[in-house]
Formats: C-alpha cells, sequence, structure tokens
C-alpha cells in the first residue's frame, strides 16, 4: 500500500504546482474586508486594484483570470480563479480554480479545480478535482479526482480516482479506483479497484484487490488477505483465510480426475483436468466451474459444484464442440483434519456439435443416457445421465 499512497500524493502534488506564486498562500477570510461586487480582467487591472488579494468579494466577475481574496456569494472567470482564503457559493471558470482556504458550495471548471483546505460540496471539472484535505460531497471529473484526506461522499472519474485516506460512499471510475485506507461503500471501475479493508462492494472488469474484506467482491480476478463475512464472485478468487482444496477422483466418464478449488467456502472457482483410456486414443477433459460447500450434521462436509468440461481425444484442442457439463451434490466424511473421502453423485449433460454431422464414436463418452436427441440438421446431438464421482479431498 505504500506504493499507492505515493502515487496519490504524486498525482496530488502535480495539481498543486499549478498555483501560481507565493501571493496565494493561504489566509483567514474572516480578517480581510468585504465587498459587494468586483470587476477585473486579469489582476491587478480590476475595480479592487491590488488590494484584491485582501477582500472577500460577494460577486466576483474576472474576464480573464482574477486573484482575490475570498468568495461569498457567486464568482465567474473566463480562463480561471485563484482564492487567497475561503470560498463560500458558486465558482465557475473556463480553465482553473483553486483556492487556499476552505471550499464551500460548487466549484465548476473546464479543466482543473484545486482546493488545499477542506472541500464540502460539489466539485465538477473538465479534466481533474485535486483536494489537499477532506471532502465532504462528490467530485466529478473528465480524468482525474484526487484526494489527499478522507472522503465523506462520492467520486465520479471517467479514468481514475485516488483517495489518500478512507472513502465513505460511491468511487466510480472508467479504469481505476485507488483507496489508500478504508472503503465503507462501493467502488466500480473498469478495470481494477485497490483498498485496504473494504465494507461494501468492489466490482471491477478485471481485479478487485482488498486487505480485509466485509461484503462482496465481483471481478474477473479477487484477492484479498482475508474475507470476514461476504463472497468473492469471479474467475478466480484468492484469500490467505480462504478455502484450498485438492479432489482426486475417479467417475463413470474418466478414470482419473484431478479438481483444484480455490475462493471461499460460500463461492469457489473449479480448475479441473480429467483423462481416461478411450479405444486406442485416451480420452482429456479440461473442466472449469464453481461451487459452494458446508458443513451438516457437525461432520459431514457437503458441497454443490456445477462444471463443464470440453473433451479431447489423443491432442489438446478439438475444433467441434464437445462439452460434459455436470452438477453434483456431494457428500464427505473426514478423516482427521486435511483429509475428506466423497461421493459426488451427479446429472451430466453432453452437447455435441459437428457441422457436417459426422460424429465420432469415440468422441461419445458417456455410458449410457436417460435422454439423447439429435437436431433437425443432424449437426447437434445431446445426452443425458446420471453419474457419481468418489474419492479424496485433500
Amino acid at each position: 500500500m505504500k506504493e499507492i499512497k505515493l502515487l496519490a500524493i504524486a498525482i496530488f502534488g502535480l495539481a498543486i504546482s499549478s498555483y501560481a506564486g507565493e501571493e496565494v498562500k493561504e489566509a483567514k477570510t474572516d480578517t480581510m474586508k468585504t465587498n459587494q461586487v468586483q470587476i477585473s480582467f486579469i489582476y491587478p487591472l480590476g475595480t479592487n486594484g491590488v488590494d484584491a488579494i485582501n477582500i472577500v468579494d460577494q460577486v466576483s466577475l474576472n474576464i480573464f483570470a482574477g486573484i482575490n481574496g475570498g468568495v461569498d456569494g457567486l464568482q465567474l472567470a473566463g480562463f480561471s480563479n485563484m482564492i487567497k482564503g475561503d470560498v463560500k457559493g458558486i465558482q465557475l471558470s473556463g480553465f482553473l480554480n483553486a483556492n487556499a482556504g476552505e471550499t464551500t458550495g460548487f466549484q465548476g471548471a473546464g479543466f482543473l479545480n484545486v482546493n488545499r483546505r477542506k472541500t464540502t460540496g460539489v466539485q465538477a471539472a473538465g479534466f481533474a478535482n485535486a483536494v489537499a484535505a477532506d471532502v465532504n460531497g462528490a467530485q466529478f471529473a473528465g480524468f482525474l479526482n484526487a484526494t489527499n484526506g478522507k472522503v465523506k461522499g462520492h467520486q465520479f472519474a471517467g479514468f481514475v480516482n485516488v483517495v489518500g485516506d478512507s472513502i465513505k460512499g460511491i468511487q466510480a471510475a472508467g479504469f481505476v479506483n485507488i483507496a489508500v485506507q478504508n472503503v465503507k461503500g462501493i467502488q466500480a471501475a473498469g478495470f481494477a479497484n485497490l483498498a485496504k479493508d473494504v465494507e461494501g462492494a468492489q466490482l471491477s472488469g478485471f481485479i478487485n484487490v482488498a486487505k480485509k474484506l466485509k461484503g462482496v467482491q465481483i471481478g474477473f480476478i479477487n484477492f484479498a488477505d482475508s474475507v470476514e463475512s461476504g463472497l468473492a464472485i469471479g474467475f478466480l478468487s484468492i484469500a490467505r483465510n480462504g478455502y484450498f482444496a485438492l479432489d482426486v477422483t475417479a467417475n463413470e466418464t474418466y478414470i482419473a480426475n484431478l479438481q483444484f478449488k480455490v475462493g471461499h467456502d460460500r463461492f469457489y472457482n473449479i480448475f479441473g483436468l480429467s483423462g481416461t483410456p478411450n479405444g486406442d486414443q485416451f480420452a482429456l477433459g479440461y473442466g472449469y466451474g464453481v461451487g459452494t460447500t458446508w458443513t451438516a450434521y457437525t461432520k459431514l462436509k457437503m458441497n454443490l459444484d456445477l462444471m463443464a468440461y470440453a473433451v479431447t481425444n489423443d491432442k489438446l484442442w478439438n475444433d467441434d464442440v464437445n462439452m460434459i457439463n455436470k452438477l453434483q451434490l456431494g457428500v464427505g466424511l473426514p478423516l482427521g483434519e486435511k483429509i475428506i473421502v466423497h461421493i459426488d453423485p451427479s446429472i451430466n449433460v453432453q452437447v455435441q456439435y459437428n457441422q457436417y454431422g459426422e460424429f465420432d464414436p469415440l468422441d461419445d463418452i458417456s455410458p449410457y443416457s436417460f435422454v439423447e436427441q439429435t437436431s433437425d440438421d443432424g449437426n447437434t446431438k445431446v445426452k443425458l445421465w446420471a453419474g457419481v464421482s468418489a474419492g479424496i479431498r485433500f
């Protein structure tokens, strides 16, 4: 997580560097003069002159760019607004808003909003929002939201959201969300979510990473150091305190089966490899599936697995479709702490497809069938039977 924090600080530092000059250092607004209206072209060419940086305006119009002491109402600029003190109200600019004090209200910029102190309200920018302290409210950016403090609210960005502390709310980004500390709410990203402790949900197109999970992870790959409650759903889910098992079995179709199960008791992934002699050939099966396990009657280990196998003969890949889909309900008896003897009755469906309707008898490895049907065009064949597997789980 140290690397993530360094990334967050580096991104924020880039945004802060857009401040121009020492004269924009923080100042207390309540010690400044007040004024109802000011108009300027570019500092100090305006109605407040060089004193503009020491005056709080209720209405401030900077035709191009202005530097003002504070705002208590409305500020507009064609290019940029830069504030020495606090902002309360609405601040709008064509390119940049940069505030050294606290900001309360709404900030809208065509490119960038930067705040050095606590921000309460809404930030909306075409490119990025950057805050050095806490945010209470919402950030909307076309590319990046970066907050070095805590966020109590929401972040929405086209590419990336970065929080240097914790967030309570929603982080949604087109590519990645990063929370250096904790998330209480939802992280949703097109590619990745990274956080320390998550209480809520991580949703991504590819990978979710959390130290401690209390909620849900949904992604292609999910990692968690520990899962206190909830579950992870994906192609591969790994937790250090999770579920790891290796099944060595035999069944009615394959004489030898290996299944590696990884994930959590409530939801795990299964990777299978099977083989059996088949006439003068050798049939292989590559399988993937999902399952769940629980304890019944204090000792018995129950499991419900759904698997799909691709069947091949004497080769690693079959050009035609030959699938065995298996739903099995198993029961196991522990022998010590590390070994379980189990038996798994199953319902099996084999689906074969050949565009010419030419099925090799060796491709049909089902021992018998309750139901067998062939499509009208003769290209697809389906068989249904009941089976059983038995073996040892480590």
